[in-house]
């Protein structure tokens, strides 16, 4: 009877390698893309063991950040959709997983895109595409949260799934995550593993046949190199969920993170696997917590050669001096830009800030330069443009009179009134003050042309009524001056 039992279940793992698979890893790795990225690590002197390391790549001690654009699908009237609660313990959750890499997630947005078709189904290779071409950031890593992501029309099992950089069919620049997944402590942070080129640790298939020893023996070579996830610091992996089941449960490993085998299985030289289930790209669902030095290693490398463009590298704050002859210069600050340098009638400026750009005392835009403040975020900047565009007349500001801490806006978020409080220096004959959305559509004018005198004054901001979404204050003095200050009605 012993011998009937233990036919019969290696029968059912016979189907389940060769047969249908089915777990919530959808991400795809042909042969072809494997063999690319094999090269290209080999080239690189990071595959296996990881000791070559290109000098491109900073030090661990260095944080990288990274902008991240987040997208909810919601049906067409707006309804639905993973919940706010569970959008910010699934970032929380992916922050945490990469710190022990010592990369951070910038958030540069949260898009909400309404539309009926992708809500009640997401097609991997199909829809995906159109949504995605639709909705991506192309400098930022663009993560999906939609409501059911199948890999076949219809099917009853939701999936997600990424794309690695250096593929050769599959360089599409999203991630997808099915709400189901967004908080099982694990998911997201599997699939961005994938995003920044990480493999498996049982490879690319279900069994890549990587030899558990890491020291050549007799008769047994090392292959860590060679095959599986291409690293040498993750202990070869059998694949921890062989078998067809759905929910998929990972049958090698138990509830308390310890690794089974039930055949005693044992690689080609016959030594036992002794798989890390914990590492955050197994198939140990709900154990996994961790990744491998290798696996940061080839991260970080990833972000540096392969996705540079994801790399959020801005000031908190910026101070500009110097003169913008000819060309375009762009300026990027997270959060404040003060602007005194002089821009020549053959230059083009664009500055970027997440919330202020002070034009101070010394400003010069000269007649038939090009202008351009926005106010948003270095991946998604959404112009209040022109501030001056193609300058007109020159504009100066000889006369300081306001500083860059002058305006403040009490409170933020603004739910029914705000109070907007600012200092002059100097009495002022005329004051332009305007509330604009962020396409630059002036919504409200709160003082025109208006008088004031040295001191502190205060403007009330009434926005009942008004849609809850981002909007900026635009102070103008008579002297060229300008401030811009960034608010959220809710």
């Amino acid at each position: 009877m012993k011998q009937l039992v233990i036919i019969t279940i290696f029968i059912l793992f016979q189907v389940s390698v060769f047969g249908q698979s089915n777990n919530p890893c959808g991400t795809q790795l042909s042969q072809d893309d494997y063999n690319s990225i094999k090269t290209t690590l080999l080239e690189r002197g990071s595959i296996g063991e990881t000791k070559n390391i290109s000098n491109n790549i900073s030090p661990i001690q260095t944080t990288i950040r990274v902008k991240l654009k987040a997208h909810i699908i919601r049906r067409s009237n707006g309804t639905g959709g993973l919940s706010n609660l569970n959008f910010q313990q699934s970032i929380q959750q992916l922050q945490a997983d990469y710190v022990q890499a010592n990369i951070r997630f910038e958030m540069c947005e949260v898009n909400y895109i309404d539309n009926d078709a992708y809500f009640n189904e997401i097609l991997l290779g199909a829809s995906e595409v159109t949504m995605g071409r639709e909705n991506i950031e192309e400098n930022a890593v663009n993560i999906f949260f939609v409501p059911n992501a199948v890999f076949t029309a219809n099917s009853p099992y939701a999936i997600n799934w990424s794309y690695y950089p250096i593929s050769l069919a599959n360089n599409l620049n999203w991630t997808i995550i099915t709400n189901s997944y967004a908080t099982d402590g694990g998911t997201l942070s599997h699939e961005i593993g994938h995003y920044f080129n990480l493999i498996h640790t049982h490879g690319p298939t279900s069994n890549s046949n990587e030899h558990v020893t890491r020291n050549s023996l007799k008769g047994c070579l090392k292959n860590c190199d060679t095959t599986g996830d291409l690293l040498c610091d993750t202990p070869a992996d059998p694949n921890l969920d062989p078998i067809f089941d759905w929910p998929a449960t990972a049958e090698y490993v138990t509830k308390k993170c310890q690794f089974v085998s039930i055949l005693s299985l044992t690689d080609a030289c016959g030594m036992h696997y002794n798989p890390d289930v914990k590492n955050i790209m197994s198939y140990a669902y709900n154990c996994r917590s961790h990744f491998s030095n290798g696996q940061i290693t080839r991260m970080r490398e990833a972000i540096t050669i392969d996705r540079p463009e994801v790399i959020f590298d801005i000031p908190q704050n910026l101070t500009i001096t110097s003169v913008i002859e000819n060309g375009r210069e762009v300026y990027s600050a997270l959060n404040t830009i003060n602007a005194s340098n002089t821009i020549e009638a053959t230059g083009r400026a664009t500055y970027i800030s997440g919330y202020q750009i002070n034009l101070l005392q010394g400003f010069t835009a000269k007649y038939g330069s090009v202008f351009d403040g926005i106010i948003g975020s270095d991946c998604n900047p959404i112009g209040i443009n022109p501030i001056y565009n193609e300058v007109k007349r020159e504009v100066n500001t000889t006369t300081h009179t306001l500083n860059e801490n002058d305006v403040t806006i009490y409170p933020i978020p603004v739910k029914d009134k705000a109070t907007i409080t600012f200092s002059l220096q100097n009495d002022v004959d005329n004051i332009d003050i305007g509330l604009y959305d962020l396409t630059g559509f002036l919504v409200k004018k709160l003082a025109k042309e208006t008088s004031y005198k040295k001191g502190k004054h205060n403007v009330i901001l009434d926005v009942s009524g008004m849609k809850p979404k981002v909007y900026v204050v635009i102070f103008k003095t008579s002297e060229g001056e300008r401030i811009i200050k960034k608010i959220i009605v809710r």
